[in-house]
């Protein structure tokens, strides 16, 4: 498994070059043989689901029905071939935290340490996690930004672990950037605004670049607020 949810296809290339071992075998070492041919069973059965969904997945694909499905980048033309399902475009469902004060569970809440919130120049920021629909909730967050005329040539710093809106609306990417957070602050360099999520889809990594980005003391300036983000300019 080379990623979080790819297929072990190469399993059966294993397979196969330990199949293939078995002529270098002694013919004599009947447990060799026996060994390497249970090994290339084992690899080739932990490869065929993959290839059997391969196989059927164009049938698959011509008998669905292509009202349930929604573009996954809706604001590029150019990758419109690229499909999910409604659900899970357009379904924005968040986690939030149900035992605040005044909520009736405050003695469960005591009971639980939960992380510690996160406060940016002097500001606490909600708990708040985006589990489905991230594309609509990107793209309302591109379309705002394109409206209000902060997109265009500007690039944008977004302080979560996607930092793509430019694919939705047309604006300009970072330099030196990346479409997922792997640390660090690449791209900021070059970034006009910082866009902080009230919604962040991995809070952690919104909390950990909002640090990062404290210690470098950069002058910013808030230019909009809106139930989806906070946008600042950076001098």
């Amino acid at each position: 498994y080379q990623n979080f949810g790819n297929d072990p296809i190469w399993l059966a290339l294993l397979g196969l070059l330990v199949l293939a071992l078995i002529d270098e075998a002694d013919g004599e070492a009947v447990w060799q043989v026996r060994a390497l041919t249970y090994a290339a069973a084992v690899l080739l059965t932990f490869a065929a689901p993959s290839y059997i969904n391969l196989a059927f997945s164009p049938v698959r694909h011509f008998m669905s029905a292509t009202e349930n499905y929604a573009p996954l980048l809706p604001g590029s033309e150019r990758h419109s071939g690229l499909q999910t399902t409604n659900v899970r475009a357009n379904l924005v469902n968040g986690l939030i935290p149900l035992d605040t004060p005044g909520s009736g569970l405050e003695p469960y809440a005591a009971l639980v340490e939960r992380p510690q919130q996160t406060v940016f120049r002097g500001e606490t920021l909600p708990r708040c996690e985006v589990r489905l629909g991230l594309p609509a909730w990107l793209d309302a967050v591109a379309q705002d930004l394109a409206e209000t005329g902060h997109a265009g040539s500007n690039r944008t710093f977004a302080a979560d672990i996607f930092s793509s809106h430019w694919i939705f609306n047309g604006a300009e990417p970072l330099r030196n950037g990346a479409p997922w957070y792997y640390g660090g602050l690449p791209g900021f360099d070059s970034a006009d605004y910082l866009l902080v999520p009230l919604c962040p889809a991995v809070p952690e990594v919104r909390a950990s670049l909002l640090e990062l980005i404290e210690a470098e003391s950069p002058v910013l300036t808030e230019v909009r607020r809106t139930p989806l983000y906070l946008l600042y300019s950076i001098n």
